[in-house]
């Protein structure tokens, strides 16, 4: 069974930007972020960061994902993220992972280690026992996934074909192209062929 965990979003008040991450245990566990962009901001003025919990259950690497692609996180200029994947930026090679692998077999962790991390973390010392997630058993509808993206963007106005958009996915569909096309053209770095902009 996957365990709980929960998605939260830290918003740096002296720039407006925001980082969005998951985290597999509780919100009160004292647990910050991974994020290197992020981290390097918050060190720096962790008085200007506010952080809500969007949501807390079993599908929180799902729902990550989900809102960093919908958002194009990595191209947005007001994020602090590195990439659209939860499982964040990985710079080693495949050669290099297996060489970390088989330097650590046997020697990172003794049995005796292993026991002692399993032990902390059973019955009542879980970070989760006797929480129950609210959506436990259910998986997110295409409404609520959709009803998640529009709360988590914004409106994109088209003078091409004078229409206004709920979110950069339904811009996207509308104009057959990339969302990350939409982003690139609003910020510039394309020719804003439908003449875009964020409202």
């Amino acid at each position: 069974m996957c365990e709980i965990g929960f998605v939260y979003k830290w918003s740096d008040a002296s720039n407006g930007k925001w980082y969005i991450g998951s985290h597999t245990g509780h919100p009160r566990d004292g647990y910050v972020g991974g994020g290197h962009l992020f981290n390097k901001a918050y060190k720096k003025r962790k008085e200007s960061f506010l952080r809500e919990i969007i949501y807390f259950g079993h599908d929180h690497r799902e729902l990550e994902e989900f809102i960093l692609q919908e958002l194009d996180a990595m191209n947005n200029p007001m994020s602090y993220n590195l990439t659209n994947n939860w499982k964040g930026v990985t710079r080693h090679t495949e050669e290099t992972k297996r060489k970390i692998s088989e330097a650590k077999k046997g020697t990172f962790f003794s049995e005796e280690t292993r026991r002692k991390l399993s032990e902390s973390k059973k019955g009542k010392k879980h970070p989760a026992y006797g929480k129950e997630a609210y959506t436990k058993g259910r998986k997110h509808t295409e409404a609520s996934k959709r009803q998640m993206s529009i709360s988590l963007s914004t409106k994109i106005y088209c003078e091409y074909n004078d229409k206004t958009y709920l979110c950069s996915k339904d811009a996207a569909k509308d104009l057959n192209c990339s969302i990350s096309h939409i982003c690139n053209m609003i910020r510039g770095q394309r020719t804003n062929k439908y003449g875009l902009k964020r409202l």
